[in-house]
Parts: C-alpha cells; sequence; structure tokens
C-alpha cells in the first residue's frame, strides 16, 4: 500500500532560513509525527538533520541512518530534544521538526526578571548544570538567577543584558564547551 508524501529535501534548505527552515520554506507542508519502528523515507531526513545539527555530537561515521526509525535514532532525538528544552519523548512531532529545521529552540518565551513558570525552572537547571548558577532551582527569575544569566552571556559572548531572548536560549542548548 502506498501512502502520499509531503517530503521534500534540498540539503541546501537546511539551515538558510530563520526560525524553521524547510517548515518555513513550505517544503515539509505536514510533517509526520515519527517514532520507534516507522519506517518511511522521513526518518533519513530525520537522521540527516540530526547530523546536521549543532545540539547533539553526532556523525554519520557513527550509525547508519536508514528508513527505519531504531531505538538507537530514537536515543539521539531524546537527546536533541532534551538539549533544545522540548519534552525527550523520542518522537518526532510538529515542535521538534521546527525545532530540527532552526537547529534551534523556537518555542520559548524570552524570559526577564521577575518572569516564573517552568521555562524559567528549566533556564535554572541548566545554568546550574553549566555551572553558572548556584541558587534554588524554584521556577522564579530572581536577581540570583538573573546575575547568572549574564555571567552565562559573557562567558558566550552575546550581549550580557539578563534577557533570556531567542540567541541566549541557543547557546544554552549548544553542548557544553
Amino acid at each position: 500500500m502506498s501512502h502520499q508524501s509531503y517530503f521534500a529535501f534540498d540539503s541546501s534548505l537546511l539551515r538558510d532560513a530563520p526560525h524553521g527552515g524547510l517548515l518555513s520554506r513550505g517544503n515539509l507542508l505536514h510533517p509526520p509525527v515519527l517514532a520507534v519502528g516507522d519506517e518511511r523515507e522521513e526518518v533519513k531526513f530525520l537522521g540527516l538533520l540530526l547530523a546536521d545539527s549543532s545540539k547533539i555530537k553526532f556523525s554519520f561515521a557513527d550509525i547508519s541512518i536508514g528508513n527505519r526509525f531504531t531505538p538507537l535514532l530514537e536515543k539521539l532525538v531524546k537527546h536533541f530534544q532534551q538539549q533544545t528544552f522540548l519534552d525527550p519523548d523520542g518522537i518526532v512531532g510538529l515542535e521538534t521538526w521546527r525545532t530540527l529545521c532552526a537547529d534551534s529552540p523556537v518555542h520559548l518565551a524570552t524570559l526577564e526578571l521577575g518572569d516564573r513558570g517552568m521555562q524559567v525552572q528549566q533556564l535554572q537547571e541548566r545554568l546550574f548544570k553549566l555551572n553558572f548558577y548556584a541558587g534554588r532551582l524554584d521556577g522564579i527569575l530572581s536577581r540570583c538567577t538573573r546575575t547568572a544569566v549574564v555571567k552565562f552571556q559573557r562567558d558566550r559572548g552575546l550581549v550580557a543584558d539578563g534577557i533570556v531572548g531567542p540567541r541566549t536560549w541557543d547557546a544554552l542548548s549548544r553542548p557544553a564547551l
């Protein structure tokens, strides 16, 4: 039984459009949800995006990617999702496709002093993991958290304003130096 595919791959489009690459260009009109066991051509494209990503250290020399979504590929997807502040469920849905195509978190709010919530807690956890933050993981962007953000921004050559916008989220999603 054949299925209609909305998949189109042109490697030159992997990273040439901000916030979405292929998705923003309309080349992946209806990205499929992919999970372990799926066998379709989009799985190979997923592998290419993962290999091209700056968020994980992986190359085709490490693994052979075909059209089958294997448990090893799921492990790589989970690692990518965790690095980019997505739910690391190993399932490639719309948010994972968008983030892969942009090679940057595209679903996160801009945070500043006084903000509260799960994204602030994720920020604190990542800053803690990178040894920039030693305060409470309470989901409150306090002066202590802001100071850690400024230190991180300076360390990564970003504008050190204490505001966590797209460039800071992107830097936070890269593997530790």
